[in-house]
């Protein structure tokens, strides 16, 4: 979500002067300074402005299954646009950094199946986190030891010492219930969730699809990123349009 309770105002009039810069409910953005790669959908019913050093995303294709998989996808990226990053201090990306990133986008049939499956297993993350624990520290390490196994496994084990995946969501599956019913493992598990769905490894694959998905893309070939401007902070004011900046945006939908 979008926190607007420490948002700095700009004059009213900058709305309709800075057009190309207003955020309506339903805008998708991106941090590129500082926490780079948070991601959350703008959910307020008034217009903003959006400042520089956050992205907005537009989708080529605005269907439902697209739109999802695509906001999976970009759920997993945040280390890589990290390694982007360039700076001293405060590191930043660029929006061709976010758009050069590679992306293999499956069939439709598969985006379905992906994406039903992930919100599936996301609605149990959620019912397993109301639970709660104390137990802490040692299965956070375990589960995180387990998870790691599991997103770095292959369909077919090419060396003795890569683990088939069945073998690797076997031992997860095992101990399911005891490592992961803490808010820090269940992080895990979802950000674990993402990645397998968009390696393509929570459904099962069709010849057709190994195909496609053996063909290399990048996300600019899906959206495009516009960043905001760069408000001059003397235009401050106490009160008039929001300004959403870095700061303001949180991760989640």
């Amino acid at each position: 979500t979008v926190d607007l309770e420490s948002a700095v105002c700009l004059p009213a009039e900058y709305l309709q002067e800075y057009e190309r810069f207003s955020l309506h409910q339903g805008d998708v953005l991106i941090g590129m300074s500082g926490s780079i790669g948070k991601l959350c959908t703008y959910d307020k019913p008034l217009s903003s402005l959006q400042n520089q050093r956050t992205g907005k995303i537009e989708f080529l294709d605005d269907s439902p299954e697209f739109r999802r998989f695509l906001w999976f996808f970009l759920q997993t990226v945040q280390r890589r646009l990290e390694d982007k990053g360039k700076g001293i201090g405060v590191q930043n990306v660029s929006g061709g950094d976010i758009t050069s990133l590679n992306l293999t986008l499956p069939p439709l049939p598969e985006q379905r199946r992906i994406v039903s499956k992930v919100d599936g297993l996301m609605s149990l993350c959620d019912e397993l986190e109301s639970r709660g624990s104390e137990r802490v520290r040692l299965r956070e390490r375990a589960s995180r030891s387990c998870l790691d196994r599991l997103v770095s496994s292959s369909r077919s084990p090419k060396t003795q010492d890569e683990e088939d995946l069945p073998t690797a969501w076997q031992r997860v599956s095992d101990h399911f219930e005891v490592l992961y019913d803490t808010p820090e493992t269940l992080a895990h598990l979802r950000q674990s969730i993402l990645q397998l769905a968009v390696q393509g490894k929570l459904a099962p694959l069709t010849d057709e699809d190994e195909e496609l998905l053996a063909r290399d893309s990048s996300v600019g070939d899906f959206l495009t990123m516009q960043n905001g401007y760069a408000f001059n902070s003397h235009w401050f004011e106490k009160s008039g349009i929001r300004l959403v900046r870095n700061a303001n945006i949180g991760h989640g939908e």
